[in-house]
């Protein structure tokens, strides 16, 4: 093929609004350019999203090569590769399909350089494994899972998001499901409104907000903001700053050396867990519940107020704790 000609069908990839398919599941190869971005919709799709094996095109497998309805297809819009499915004719078609409980789901593989993904689908099972670009993910149920990933930004109404070494900033908005993330150095703002959320070797600002959901936070380290109405939660072997705010949650917590630590709650209990020799500040109060202390540490008590200020035996002086309870009681253990 001569230079001029490879050049033509090149550039009439790139402004053509249809993308050349072989026939249906062969791998469809996209040319890309500076500031390409991948678009995915549909109804109930499993993709995964993976490294290639080098040059400059994306590799799609799994496409359709008919213009049947609810067969899917790609095609370019300026710096877009669009991925969607093909339109029913009529409403009484959409709504058959939409109430479909056990409709087939659509597999798709992408492979090649990485490049920012935006995807929007009803139902479904995503999968970003070592995907060097941002993905924006609108799923109303289903499962999202980045292994060695880049930035994420979540909205799920129910499901389940498990991430592994995350290499940049999360943001999720959870209605309902389980969050699980594990060995990420980047940032975090969580919203999830019930279910659960695990955390484990992390580093990084996180700031989680809740309703009811159960919240853990294990062996982690660096900022922890957090606002959980009335879930349990849980932090062990945390080193940095703590601050949270509960209703009726409870928590329990245990932190490290170098830490600093700021509750408040309405009546949830608190049961904090400090090293018994570092020195820590305490400042604790419960204006109308309880404060349980060590056997060598005596409350302050005024009408129904119970306190404590001080510092624990120790030089290293590297641990501050405050608790303010309204209602709830305050437990402080070695």
């Amino acid at each position: 093929m001569s230079q001029k000609l490879a050049l033509f069908l090149f550039v009439l990839s790139i402004h053509s609004p249809f993308i050349a398919q072989g026939q249906s599941g062969q791998v469809v190869d996209v040319p890309l350019v500076a500031g390409d971005v991948l678009v995915i919709k549909g109804l109930d799709l499993q993709v995964t999203f993976g490294k290639g094996t080098g040059g400059n095109s994306l590799k799609i497998y799994g496409l359709d090569n008919n213009s049947n309805a609810g067969s899917y297809r790609a095609e370019r819009r300026g710096n877009q590769i669009v991925i969607l499915m093909n339109e029913y004719d009529s409403k009484r078609d959409w709504k058959n399909i939409l109430t479909q409980k056990s409709a087939k789901r659509k597999a798709i593989d992408i492979r090649g350089p990485a490049l920012p993904v935006e995807v929007h689908a009803r139902d479904g099972v995503l999968n970003f494994s070592q995907w060097q670009s941002n993905a924006e993910v609108h799923l109303i149920n289903g499962k999202v899972i980045s292994n060695q990933s880049r930035d994420l930004n979540l909205t799920l109404q129910k499901g389940d998001l498990i991430a592994n070494e995350l290499q940049g900033s999360l943001k999720a908005r959870v209605t309902q499901g389980q969050v699980t993330v594990k060995n990420t150095s980047g940032d975090a703002d969580i919203q999830i409104q019930s279910g659960q959320l695990v955390g484990e070797k992390n580093k990084g600002n996180w700031r989680i907000n809740s309703q009811s959901a159960s919240i853990k936070v294990t062996q982690s380290q660096g900022v922890l903001e957090v606002e959980n109405q009335k879930g349990l939660w849980t932090v062990s072997k945390f080193k940095g700053r703590v601050d949270g705010q509960m209703r009726d949650g409870n928590i329990n917590m245990s932190v490290l050396e170098d830490s600093e630590v700021n509750l408040k709650s309405n009546a949830g209990k608190m049961q904090i867990q400090v090293p018994q020799a570092s020195g820590a500040y305490l400042n604790l109060l419960s204006a109308e519940g309880d404060l349980f202390l060590p056997g060598d540490l005596k409350a302050n008590r005024g009408g129904s107020e119970k306190s404590y200020r001080g510092r624990l035996r120790g030089e290293s002086q590297k641990v501050s704790v405050t608790a303010r309870s309204q209602e709830g009681l305050i437990i402080l253990k070695y």
